[in-house]
């Protein structure tokens, strides 16, 4: 299990994910007795030679079919304060690419709204 083999309770190898945060966990140990007891033992998951298996950041997502999001987005109801608040939360989150975390932090002093002079926009 050590090393990410299967074990019994998990049929198959770990994925890199779990293998590295394993990994951290067993280095945050490390660095909670070293902190809090002042022991002077060495964290052998902190060394160069303990190595982390390569993640590719979402891997596994796929994307949302165009037809779909313009779909959803003409099935909310922007008569309603809620419904022009999610539209616009949406909206900004498709054509930005922001995180939730990011969206969830906007104010409206953060919005700048721009209108075209030009009359082929």
């Amino acid at each position: 299990m050590k090393d990410g083999t299967p074990s019994a309770r998990h049929q198959g190898e770990v994925s890199p994910s779990t293998y590295n945060l394993r990994l951290a966990i067993l280095s945050s140990f490390y660095a909670f007795l070293q902190k809090t007891y002042k022991l002077d033992i060495p964290n052998p998951i902190g060394s160069k030679s303990v190595k982390r298996r390569p993640v590719q950041a979402y891997s596994a997502a796929l994307p949302i079919e165009p037809d779909t999001v313009e779909q959803g987005l003409d099935r909310i109801d922007r008569q309603s304060l809620e419904g022009l608040r999610n539209y616009a939360l949406l909206a900004v989150a498709l054509y930005t690419g922001r995180r939730a975390a990011e969206l969830a932090g906007l104010r409206g002093a953060d919005v700048k709204i721009w209108y075209s002079v030009c009359s082929c926009c």
